[in-house]
């Protein structure tokens, strides 16, 4: 089987199978494969690669998304999921969600939202970003400040105390230990459950602030597309700590996408060696 495509730019589209094909063909014409007419048409063997198409589940994302239009996570997914009509206009998307999902060890959708929602979150700029470099300064060192405070009174007073996390039925999500009867303390220990004090916590979380401080780039300094690479360059660190690579062809498409850029590859990698 052969299909007749028409050019229609920047595409071939197919307009007509034909089972059988004129005489005046000869068989070395068709082990070629294309056939360049001269109406301007050519012709392909069926039994030629077909182009790459997208993850259903993805397709279904957008789907359940598009309900609620004014969703910040469904304006992302507007921008990064194509439809199933324009897929062949839109390949670096489409070869980006397969990546994605080649290297995903989860069985349902929730790989989808996680990058959907990594995306949103990189494409948000926090509110110290415009802040002066003395204001970030000073504010990375309140937070600090307060942080470490607070640890050392919960400390000093006997009150501090553990968080836990419960996965079941009657209790499901993040709880104080010390709050359970001894009862469900004991079976929290025989489970071997991870318990963080609050302490500690108020610590991280300083220490966390400080690090996402520090790392925000300053207004303008980046040029003209500065949020572009702010955005590349947390996207890459994202996919570097899970999957072990930056993804460049990924990150190049996402960004793309967003913002209307046409990075390649050696793009992003020149602006993580930056």
């Amino acid at each position: 089987m052969w299909t007749l495509l028409e050019y229609n730019s920047p595409y071939w589209t197919a307009v007509q199978d034909l089972p059988n094909l004129p005489g005046r063909y000869s068989h070395k014409d068709l082990e070629t494969r294309h056939l360049f007419l001269t109406t301007g048409s050519i012709l392909v063997s069926n039994a030629m690669p077909k182009l790459p198409k997208l993850p259903k589940d993805v397709l279904s994302v957008k789907e359940i998304l598009s309900r609620d239009p004014l969703d910040e996570l469904n304006k992302i997914a507007e921008k990064l999921i194509p439809d199933e009509l324009n897929q062949g206009e839109k390949s670096d998307l489409v070869k980006m969600w397969i990546a994605l999902k080649k290297r995903s060890i989860c069985d349902d959708t929730r790989w989808i939202y996680m990058f959907l929602h990594a995306a949103a979150d990189a494409n948000s700029l926090p509110k110290f970003h415009n802040m002066k470099a003395e204001d970030k300064r000073k504010l990375s060192e309140k937070v600090t400040s307060l942080a470490s405070k607070l640890a050392k009174e919960l400390e000093r007073n006997d009150l501090d105390c553990h968080l836990i996390f419960e996965n079941g039925l009657n209790y499901n999500g993040f709880y104080i230990y010390e709050d359970f009867s001894d009862t469900f303390q004991q079976s929290v220990d025989e489970d071997n459950a991870k318990k963080l004090k609050v302490s500690s916590f108020m610590n991280k979380i300083a220490e966390r602030a400080a690090q996402k401080i520090k790392d925000e780039p300053l207004p303008g300094k980046s040029g003209e597309n500065a949020h572009a690479i702010r955005f590349i360059r947390i996207i890459s660190n994202r996919n570097k700590k899970i999957y072990g690579s930056p993804l460049l062809a990924v990150t190049a498409a996402a960004a793309n996408a967003i913002f209307g850029t046409s990075y390649e590859e050696s793009d992003i990698s020149n602006f993580l060696n930056r």
